[in-house]
């Protein structure tokens, strides 16, 4: 029994620890706010601009993402720890100016030698013991800086470029059990108070001061507020020159610097670049370094590679961006381009392989499994009408899968079902044949589905009756059996029980068959996909594609000519 009750402990602890890893408390957060910011000029300063110094602090706030995270850096993690140090030591030294003046007015207070010599000894021993702390407190700081020296060093290494092995990656460690500073690396980013129109308005002995000054740090801290965006404007006429600090507290660090010119007229467009510039500052990420390996050698030659908008003529060995979110393309002549977008971590090295493909281009013949007339839309901007002469759409392919709707007609409410074309069979030449049946997918799930609740709830009506029925046969064949019922009483149920039973089974199985051809409407919204046909395409005729048709003219009701999105009319059916 104890051995029972000692492995249900044990395994009641391993649970509660496996919790506390997995859904542990929160991440903290890394509040950031925005003072107004300052006008260069000393004259007075025009109504717009001083409106703009106001409002472009909330634009920044404002384009900035709440949801994103700060890696915090070693020398963030060493200062909050020195300032929590030092904090703790102002206050012990003002303990132990009140225990000196109390000592010192003892004098004043005992008139007896021996009394007086007792209670200088206390007050002595409180002074020696706060004396101590503040020793030990010293310490602490040196061992804190001591600690975080070499993690700082590393990280301003990698800052630069040069190539160090992680600290965290050498050898294997349980995965569980990390102290604080290597399981609180990152911090969520939240804007002051949660209103970006909210600026911090420190006082005017802060802002004289400065913000490096330890009242305007003393302001900072008492807000809660971790990084401080603190700007200049310099205007002239329409044209404005905006510079713009983040401090992080408490150290009060400037950690990033962007300067931006614009007009008074683009503040939206203005407040993006400067945001767009400080984010990598905000967010602390780590360079990553990208290698770039393509192939084949021929595509590799001519290829051009374009990161971010910024396009390079030539594919370098390896780029050294900041870490967030990249889109990627790779283009030769020749061959298809391929574009990617991924999250890249910081303090990595990617190895970026991408193999190109030859550019493929041809047509292939497209039919219905069953013959009707209506209209295919290949890609959305490709146009094919089949009717009884031509039975058979052309399609231009590239080698890439190929997704479009057929129409039975011009009607803005005609049905139309969507098919698919794999890439393994988007081949020049290909003769395919795909059962695309056109009709109100969405009316027929409807009505489907209200069948299958009349039949579900035609088997839930009917249980009540059976097992009326079969309850009441079964006392009556006991009551019959026991000498104290009727033969005719017990038949009488038994026969009732037997037609309510098969009710009951016909309205399940009516259920179930409502509930596979619901299932079966449902899975028909999926586009149907091409397939290989064996008959010879090319007699039953087919027409050109129209390529590159995005805006085709239809006939409207009233018989004018108007212009239309085929591919928009289609995807809102």
């Amino acid at each position: 029994m104890v051995t029972t009750v000692t492995k249900r402990c044990s395994v009641l602890a391993f649970v509660f620890l496996l919790g506390a890893v997995c859904f542990g408390a929160e991440p903290e957060t890394w509040v950031l706010a925005a003072q107004a910011f300052t006008l260069a000029q000393k004259n007075a300063p025009s109504l717009s601009a001083s409106h703009f110094a106001s409002v472009l602090p909330q634009l920044l706030l404002e384009q900035i993402s709440i949801d994103g995270t700060r890696m915090l850096p070693s020398q963030e993690l060493l200062d909050r720890r020195l300032d929590t140090l030092q904090t703790e030591r102002l206050s012990l030294f003002l303990q132990l100016s009140r225990e000196y003046q109390a000592r010192d007015a003892l004098v004043l207070t005992h008139n007896k030698p021996k009394k007086l010599a007792r209670a200088l000894e206390q007050a002595q021993e409180k002074i020696d013991a706060i004396q101590r702390q503040i020793d030990e407190n010293l310490a602490a700081a040196e061992e804190v800086r001591d600690e975080f020296r070499p993690k700082i060093e590393r990280e301003e290494a990698v800052a630069r470029g040069e190539d160090v092995a992680s600290e965290e990656r050498r050898g294997w460690r349980f995965p569980f059990f990390f102290d604080d500073e290597e399981r609180q690396q990152n911090e969520t980013v939240t804007i002051y108070r949660n209103d970006s129109t909210a600026l911090f308005s420190p006082s005017d002995s802060a802002l004289t001061e400065g913000l490096s000054s330890r009242v305007y740090e003393k302001e900072v801290a008492g807000a809660g507020i971790n990084g401080v965006l603190s700007g200049s404007i310099t205007g002239y006429g329409d044209y404005l020159a905006v510079s713009v600090d983040l401090y992080v507290y408490p150290g009060a660090r400037r950690v990033g610097s962007v300067m931006e010119v614009g007009t008074v007229g683009d503040q939206m467009d203005l407040a993006e670049r400067i945001v767009q510039k400080l984010v990598p500052a905000i967010a602390n990420s780590l360079p990553v370094i990208l290698r770039f390996e393509v192939t084949p050698e021929e595509a590799a030659i001519s290829a051009s590679l374009t990161l971010d908008g910024m396009v390079y003529t030539s594919i370098p060995e390896s780029l050294q961006v900041d870490a967030s979110v990249h889109t990627i393309s790779v283009a030769a002549q020749g061959y298809e381009t391929a574009s990617f977008t991924y999250k890249y971590e910081g303090n990595e090295r990617y190895r970026i392989a991408v193999a190109l493909t030859p550019a493929s281009e041809g047509v292939l013949n497209l039919r219905l499994k069953a013959a009707r007339d209506g209209i295919f839309y290949p890609k959305g901007f490709e146009r094919q009408d089949v009717d009884g002469e031509n039975r058979a759409a052309r399609v231009a392919v590239n080698g890439k899968a190929v997704i479009g709707v057929f129409t039975a007609g011009e009607e803005k409410n005609a049905p139309g079902a969507f098919f698919y074309i794999p890439e393994s069979l988007a081949q020049d030449g290909a003769d395919l044949m795909v059962d695309a049946k056109p009709f109100d997918r969405a009316a027929n799930i409807d009505k489907r589905r209200r069948w299958m609740y009349t039949a579900y709830t035609a088997l839930i009506c009917s249980l009540p009756f059976t097992f009326y029925c079969t309850g009441n046969f079964t006392v009556a064949n006991n009551a019959y059996a026991m000498g104290r019922g009727s033969y005719d009483e017990a038949k009488k149920w038994q026969t009732r029980g037997y037609i309510a039973s098969g009710i009951s089974i016909a309205c399940g199985a009516w259920a179930v068959f409502e509930l596979v051809r619901y299932l079966w409407a449902a899975n028909q919204v999926l586009p149907a996909a091409a397939r290989t046909d064996g008959r010879d395409i090319s007699a039953l005729g087919a027409t050109e594609p129209v390529v590159g048709a995005e805006e085709i003219m239809v006939d409207s009701a009233d018989g004018e000519s108007v212009e239309s999105d085929g591919l928009d009319e289609m995807a809102t059916e």
